[in-house]
């Protein structure tokens, strides 16, 4: 996409000169002295005005035309059809306590008024990170145009906010093409600080907490939700599913020491199917529930959790055939909805929206469902909406319904020990298939078993949940939950009634933060080729300790049988470094699983080629990092 971009009187917000047009168009001029940096929301605020009311302070040449009672600042192609980058110096100032800016926009001049001309803003930081805000659609009337910097969601990589070095506006029309004959007017800025907000307004609702690359971002920053789905609450009808009839003793104590026991096991978030619905038992009010679910959200917080709050209760359940019936289910169930989304969007500890729960078989209808997601987006569209699915169909009915996709994977049933743990990769690639390929969309989750079905069965291994998790991130997904902490077997939390399985879990959950910031920071590449095809991988890119680093991320998966011999495993390829230092990380040297720990292993180079070679058992896991010494 070819895009035009002009100099902008956004300056102002800084209270500093410009330097000039970058390139053939102009070259700079010294920094005009009676401008410096302002740090503080206050002194920006005080210089910008300043700026806005001396149009004397501007250059001739500059390309900026102030109207005749300096209300308004005019910018416009001065060599048209050669494009031109205008660049504003910002000398790393502080906007971070800047949290929404407002303007009102006009085109002076638009040659075809037939083509559509869009108006981004953009924010560059000292690290050559942009932001773009918009697109604000230009008309020849005065527009506003409001963009908030709370949420820089449009990068995998967040702007740093304390060292803004530039704005800039970028016009296009429709097509992507520069439109080359314009004049861009900007009037009535104005910025509104973090401390000033009472409330957040209703249109920062409007934006979304998911990057480019596909990931939830939490407080501005790429987020990988390693979370688990439990039976807990806030009081004593909702800390279990009623199948102890109400014998589990509970207190508010008692929540936050499960709540700690969870995130110490690895887990960052949590999803309840008891919240809100038993909170209070069957006679509380909705308005009783979502006290109680604001309750829950705040217990999860002080325990550093994000929550998955349960919507579909309210989005999925099956409505009544006859059409007055059907009005009036559809009116209740949307009112209880906006009460519910109006309850939990502002809470720092909300993550998503669980919007259905294996629609097929669940009966529910594509067309209800997609309603009533509608009207979650509609209030909040911030947060993402996620279905969980267990029959592939769903995805041709539901595919494009939700933000995110989420397969669930119980492989492990029976007392034999070989499950067929491989077939993950199928489920997750035929989800692949269903994405756009250019936005991805929706994204891609998995959810995962550390249960039981029942006393007859057994729960899985250390080796099979690793296998499990590290094989979903083999297919690049963005979240991993898994299934459960005490449902469906009416037993106390895991850490209680399972000790020795939970300390299994908690060191399968633990070792996948090794590979997550690789996988949240890293691209994915290709160049590594692997000797076996039944070893699935994945390579990524990214640094560590200032350094270009690769991570392999490498599963063995079972297949439904036993494997006799360890397979031998050779990578190889250009992307490894002559002079590679290869650990394998989270392993000791006698290849066992150690969190912290890591084991090297030799590099074989050649004039022509780069390679290494390792063993893998049944439903071995290995994380390589490669760097240069």
């Amino acid at each position: 996409m070819r895009l035009r971009r002009m100099k902008v009187c956004l300056l102002g917000l800084a209270g500093i000169a410009v330097t000039g047009i970058l390139g053939a168009c102009q070259t700079p001029r010294e920094k005009n002295s009676a401008f410096s940096p302002q740090s503080s929301f206050s002194s920006a605020v005080n210089a910008f005005e300043t700026v806005w009311r001396s149009p004397d302070q501007w250059q001739p040449n500059d390309g900026i035309v102030e109207s005749s009672d300096g209300s308004a600042v005019t910018f416009w192609d001065r060599k048209a059809g050669a494009p031109c980058v205008y660049v504003a110096d910002l000398n790393n100032l502080d906007l971070s306590d800047v949290f929404s800016v407002t303007f009102e926009y006009k085109s002076e001049r638009i040659v075809d008024i037939n083509k559509r001309v869009a108006l981004k803003v953009g924010l560059r930081d000292s690290n050559g990170t942009r932001v773009a805000f918009g697109p604000f659609w230009v008309s020849e009337h005065w527009r506003k145009a409001e963009f908030y910097t709370a949420l820089p969601t449009w990068v995998s990589k967040p702007v740093d906010l304390t060292r803004i070095v530039a704005v800039d506006l970028v016009q296009n029309d429709v097509k992507g093409e520069p439109a080359w004959d314009f004049r861009i007017s900007i009037r009535n800025w104005k910025m509104t600080s973090r401390g000033e907000l009472s409330s957040k307004p209703s249109a920062l609702w409007k934006a979304s907490s998911m990057t480019s690359a596909g990931s939830v971002t939490v407080g501005g920053k790429p987020f990988f939700p390693v979370g688990l789905m439990t039976t807990l609450g806030a009081d004593r009808h909702s800390a279990f599913l009623p199948l102890d009839k109400g014998k589990l003793p509970y207190s508010e104590q008692t929540l936050r020491t499960w709540l700690a026991t969870i995130r110490e096991a690895g887990f960052n978030s949590i999803m309840s199917y008891t919240m809100p619905y038993y909170y209070g038992g069957p006679q509380a009010s909705h308005t009783e529930k979502m006290a109680g679910m604001s309750r829950f959200l705040d217990f999860a917080e002080k325990a550093d959790l994000q929550v998955l709050a349960t919507a579909y209760g309210y989005t999925a359940g099956k409505l009544p055939g006859e059409s007055e019936e059907r009005k009036k289910a559809v009116k209740a169930r949307k009112l209880e909805l906006r009460q519910f989304v109006e309850t939990v969007k502002e809470h720092p500890a909300m993550l998503g929206y669980y919007v259905a729960d294996e629609p097929i078989p669940g009966g529910v209808s594509k067309s209800d469902l997609a309603m009533f997601c509608s009207e979650v987006k509609s209030r909040d569209s911030v947060h993402p909406t996620i279905i969980i699915y267990c029959s592939d169909p769903a995805l041709g009915v539901f595919g494009r319904v939700a933000d995110v996709l989420s397969p669930d994977f119980y492989p492990v049933g029976g007392k034999s020990p070989y499950s067929t743990i491989s077939r993950l990769t199928e489920k997750l690639e035929l989800a692949h298939s269903f994405q756009s390929a250019t936005a991805r969309r929706p994204c891609l989750w998995a959810t995962l078993q550390i249960h039981r079905a029942d006393a007859t069965r057994r729960f899985p291994s250390m080796d099979e949940m690793r296998a499990m998790s590290f094989l979903a991130l083999t297919q690049d997904v963005k979240g991993l939950f898994f299934f459960a902490h005490a449902y469906p077997d009416g037993t106390r939390p895991y850490s209680e009634s399972y000790p020795e399985h939970w300390a299994n879990v908690s060191l399968a959950m633990n070792s996948l933060h090794t590979a997550i910031p690789a996988m949240v920071n890293g691209r994915t590449v290709h160049g590594i080729q692997v000797s076996d095809e039944r070893v699935e991988c994945i390579v990524k890119e990214t640094t560590w300790k200032e350094r270009k680093a690769l991570y392999i991320i490498a599963v063995n998966p079972c297949r439904g049988k036993a494997q006799d011999e360890p397979l031998k495993v050779t990578f190889s390829g250009e992307r490894i470094p002559r002079n590679a230092t290869i650990e394998v990380l989270d392993e000791n040297e006698s290849g066992h699983v150690e969190l912290g720990t890591s084991r090297h292993i030799p590099l074989t180079a050649t004039k022509d080629a780069r390679a290494f070679q390792d063993e893998f058992s049944l439903n071995a896991v290995h994380v390589y990092r490669i760097v240069s010494r």
